[in-house]
């Protein structure tokens, strides 16, 4: 099995609205402050909430849960969120390079960049 996080990340700190949770995604709504997007286009990882704080990774390879009938394959594709902070494979998204997909825990990693 390879490990794919932890390798040449950039996260930083910021101000987070109560529905970011930590290993979903979510988006800036402002200077120095994330909020869960509903659903669509995303830009960052939340790594950690405390105190209404969270540790946000903006570069990097992250393993995410993906949900939806398209399952994900190695290479460019658009990604898009769920309301639950989920991602999965949509018009509409950003491009991010998918370098796995576990079918069997449907997990998907890509870089985050």
């Amino acid at each position: 099995m390879l490990h794919f996080e932890n390798e040449h990340e950039l996260c930083i700190t910021v101000d987070a609205d109560e529905n970011v949770l930590p290993g979903r995604v979510c988006n800036f709504d402002g200077a120095h402050h994330v909020t869960r997007p509903s659903s669509g286009a995303f830009t960052a990882v939340c790594r950690s909430v405390r105190n209404g704080k969270a540790a946000v990774l903006l570069h990097g390879l992250v393993t995410l849960p993906y949900t939806g009938a398209t399952e994900p394959t190695q290479g460019y594709k658009s990604l898009i969120s769920d309301a639950d902070g989920n991602v999965s494979v949509g018009s509409g998204g950003n491009e991010y390079l998918v370098v796995d997909a576990d079918t069997a825990n449907k997990t998907v990693t890509f870089l985050l960049n």
